[in-house]
């Protein structure tokens, strides 16, 4: 696993959470190609958010709210990730290319 081999090689803390620069830097590409399309769609961002939020309240309601994807796995895996004694088998999610697996599967 990747996160053993840089953990084996350079075990200083600073050295492993210097790798979530590169995460900054890609969400900073996100952020570029999103602004991007948007752009080729005729949109702003206030724009695109205002229609996002009607959209969300055009669903249905459900019985109970799930946070946003942005809190329920980016922010807490960010929050995980940082902690000195993070490992990534410490998060059990394997059940999850499981079911993405078995949804797959032709009938």
């Amino acid at each position: 696993m990747a996160f053993d081999i840089l953990r084996e090689i350079g075990p200083s803390y600073r050295l492993g959470r210097g790798a979530s620069a590169g995460v900054a830097h890609l969400g900073g590409w996100w952020l570029a190609a999103t602004t991007h399309l948007l752009r080729q769609e005729g949109l702003s961002w206030p724009a695109a958010l205002r229609e996002l939020r009607t959209l969300r309240a055009q669903r249905p309601p459900t019985a109970t709210e799930e946070p946003s994807i942005v809190r329920r796995v980016f922010l807490r895996g960010i929050r995980a990730y940082l902690r000195r004694d993070f490992h990534p088998d410490d998060v059990a999610d394997y059940h999850l290319a499981q079911e993405f697996f078995a949804a797959a599967e032709p009938a």
